[in-house]
């Protein structure tokens, strides 16, 4: 891909971000709208949504927290064992929520290294557009490195199904460019239910690794159970193969690897507005690495 083309894509992704804030302004949501993209703006879906029965009588509905302060550590162990291990990463997250049917968040993350600590920032929203259509929006950048972007888009359009509402179509679309002269283009689509207390996911990657436009497929299932002001716990599961084309060899090579990784998450609320999270993964990459990952963090609402 030329470099005047990744430079089109990279305004073409800061405009449509631009463009989505400065709608959300023009155009707020009322009041009484109803809130369906949640307090928790990286799942994305809206875990806090209730949608009474016909025969359930109407209730006061409690006002949400318009804002979430979530500080995340991590530790995560690397085998074969590289000059450092574990890595150690701390993330600060801020959640707003202006309306029902608008929120944004913003994310800095710093990964500890002996050599000198590296940075990462996210940005992004949920916008409700109408009762049946939100999107997520997300603009990714870290600090030069062999790990990080150096940017990332995410734009995801979720349609909404059924009487309540509760299952969700989305397709998504992820732009990944790296230091290392190399790229990502990602399409997505999937399905969400939400049933009583529990959520269900599946989700279907098609990545296109570049150059040479190497393609690579991943399946993600979650499943996830709780209440909001209660708690929260999930269960993910994702199979599939990482593929690029290998360019530090005299012939350029396709290089094609199975993955796998799982992870569970439990976010508890001790108080109110305050609660803890934690969660616990594993990745392994065949003929690669295995990581073990540890987090545990504290957030307030307010």
């Amino acid at each position: 891909m030329t470099g005047q083309l990744k430079t089109i894509i990279n305004k073409t992704c800061i405009l449509g971000l631009a463009l989505l804030l400065f709608a959300c302004v023009l155009f707020p949501a009322s009041p009484g709208g109803q809130q369906t993209t949640g307090t928790e703006t990286e799942t994305k879906t809206g875990e806090d949504q209730k949608i009474p029965e016909e025969d359930e009588p109407a209730e006061e509905v409690e006002t949400l927290p318009r804002h979430k302060l979530h500080v995340i550590y991590m530790l995560e162990y690397l085998k074969p064992n590289e000059e450092q291990n574990p890595w150690k990463s701390l993330y600060v997250d801020y959640y707003g929520s202006p309306s029902t049917t608008f929120n944004y968040f913003i994310h800095l993350g710093s990964v500890f290294q002996e050599d000198g600590n590296d940075y990462i920032g996210i940005i992004g929203a949920a916008r409700d557009w109408t009762p049946w259509f939100y999107t997520y929006t997300a603009l990714v950048s870290g600090t030069k490195s062999s790990y990080l972007p150096k940017f990332r888009f995410d734009q995801d359009f979720n349609f909404k199904f059924g009487k309540k509402r509760n299952l969700v179509w989305t397709i998504g679309m992820t732009y990944i460019d790296y230091y290392h002269e190399a790229l990502d283009v990602i399409f997505s689509s999937g399905l969400t239910l939400y049933t009583g207390p529990w959520v269900l996911e599946y989700r279907l990657f098609q990545n296109h690794s570049h150059p040479g436009n190497i393609v690579s497929y991943t399946h993600l299932g979650m499943v996830g159970f709780g209440k909001e002001k209660k708690h929260w716990s999930y269960l993910t599961v994702s199979s599939g193969s990482q593929a690029y084309l290998a360019l530090h060899v005299l012939v350029p090579q396709e290089v094609r690897q199975d993955a796998f990784s799982i992870s569970l998450m439990h976010q508890q609320w001790l108080r109110k507005n305050f609660g803890f999270t934690i969660e616990f993964e594993y990745l392994t990459l065949k003929s690669g690495f295995d990581k073990y990952g540890i987090y545990a963090g504290i957030f307030f609402e307010f």
